[in-house]
């Protein structure tokens, strides 16, 4: 026993690698996978971002999919993608591969860093944690759709500033910097990086070792004392610098098109889309194996009925509710389940989003906020296996861990080759939002471009039938 133990020991690094792979191999079959929906806007039918001439009209340009997306670094790959491969989608694909990976990776040793004092054995909840992110089948839309380099990437970047906060925080200046720059950077790749000014305090006052109240004059004492005041002036800093930029490229910081917004309707209908959104996304993440889908469709404005109005703000509140007592609860997992939950905000359609269709959610969006809650997850399991009064309970939570975590996999690989080419993703899409005229338009395009005419002019005449204003095809 004590030969295995040090052989775990001596080998712990090389086996939090272990969700690395797995995320690797288990989304492999995309290397042969096509462009599809937006990759064929920006990528095949647009010369900008394929052209080397264009390189400074492309970087120094609002993204072709609306004035308001300035995303420079994220297009700097595509560039160099089309530049090396031209346009075989194998290199893209393999980019985003590549991206999931390493994001799995650093999922893993943060909550590695995490548990590694609170927990008997700090390598296995890690690994658990990792493996929920890896094969959650909810990110399979953020992996094997080229054009979610942008919500990929930014990840990436934003995971990296979480781990440089704590492998850095004896160094104060040197963190500050790090995660201003990287914040800085994610920005550039896309806007949602503006949710790491929500997720940091409460990703300190999780890793505080006093519990503290965000509001409390403790609290600020205990940033002073810590240098986190450093890092947030350094997000500051490189906030108004990612602004100046944006200024300064496009001109003006926002100009919101209202044909691509999402129809919010009147406050009450507002307040109902912003419920129905935060309760998708969670829904999504706690339950991915029935309700996956390309377009998230719903009658837009929402319509104001007493019975659904109430069902909404009272599923709403119930959130809330188990993410206050979760807190309560645990104040270390609670405060990255908050984390994750306000990591959402830019996507809930408080500010409305640029989708058409009549969609208002995007699974694409979970990337960064099912890494949060992957990681409380698995720190929360920890804390509740160390309390005498619950500990009887979960003698079966390593045969729940593995039911599910087949259960991701399995998902997962029915609902991959749906993004396989357009075909595919266009008739799941049609099964699973069947009032949308989006996949009726792809599906019928994609069809007279293969001379099935008949099949094509069938598909186009049900996207006219939609109502008109689920046909925007405008995309975030």
């Amino acid at each position: 026993m004590i030969v295995r133990a040090g052989w775990i020991h001596k080998h712990a690094r090389w086996l939090l690698l272990l969700p690395a792979v797995a995320a690797f191999l288990a989304y492999l079959p995309q290397l042969g996978y096509g462009f599809v929906w937006d990759d064929l806007i920006f990528l095949v039918g647009s010369n900008l971002y394929r052209d080397p001439s264009h390189l400074r009209e492309a970087l120094t340009s609002p993204f072709l999919l609306s004035s308001d997306y300035f995303r420079p670094l994220a297009l700097l790959t595509f560039m160099a993608e089309m530049r090396l491969g031209g346009l075989n989608p194998f290199l893209p694909h393999l980019s985003n591969l590549l991206l999931h990976t390493v994001n799995t990776a650093l999922v893993t040793a943060l909550a590695f860093l995490f548990l590694r004092d609170r927990a008997e054995k700090p390598i296995r909840s890690p690994l658990i944690a990792g493996l929920l992110y890896a094969l959650h089948p909810a990110l399979v839309e953020g992996v094997a759709f080229i054009s979610s380099r942008f919500d990929l990437l930014s990840t990436t970047l934003l995971l990296l500033a979480l781990l440089a906060d704590i492998t850095l925080e004896k160094r104060g200046v040197a963190r500050a910097l790090a995660v201003g720059m990287l914040f800085f950077m994610a920005a550039l790749v896309k806007e949602m990086a503006v949710c790491l000014v929500f997720v940091l305090p409460l990703w300190h006052l999780a890793r505080a070792s006093e519990r503290f109240s965000l509001f409390s004059r403790t609290w600020w004492r205990h940033v002073r004392n810590t240098g986190h005041l450093w890092t947030y002036a350094a997000m500051l800093g490189f906030g108004i610098l990612y602004l100046g930029l944006r200024y300064s490229v496009l001109g003006y910081l926002v100009i919101a098109d209202p044909k691509g917004l999402v129809k919010t309707g009147d406050l009450i209908q507002h307040v109902l889309l912003v419920g129905r959104s935060f309760g998708t996304y969670i829904l999504l993440m706690v339950w991915p194996f029935t309700t996956l889908a390309p377009i998230h469709y719903a009658e837009l404005p929402i319509p104001v009925g007493l019975s659904s109005s109430l069902i909404t703000l009272a599923a709403l509140l119930a959130l809330l509710w188990g993410l206050a007592a979760w807190y309560r609860r645990s104040r270390v997992s609670g405060s990255l389940a908050a984390a994750g939950a306000l990591s959402l905000l830019p996507v809930v359609n408080i500010v409305p989003l640029y989708l058409g269709g009549s969609a208002f959610a995007a699974e694409r969006y979970l990337l960064f906020p099912w890494a949060l809650f992957s990681i409380a997850v698995v720190v929360g399991a920890v804390e509740i296996a160390g309390s005498k009064h619950v500990a009887p309970i979960l003698i079966g939570r390593r045969i729940i861990s593995i039911l599910w975590l087949i259960a991701c996999l399995v998902c997962l690989e029915i609902t991959l080759p749906r993004w396989k080419d357009q075909i595919a993703l266009w008739t799941w899409g049609m099964e699973r939002a069947p009032e949308s005229a989006i996949p009726y338009i792809n599906l019928a395009s994609e069809l007279f471009k293969n001379n099935d005419l008949d099949k094509g002019i069938k598909y186009g005449r049900k996207a006219v039938i939609v109502p008109p204003h689920n046909s925007c095809s405008a995309s975030g």
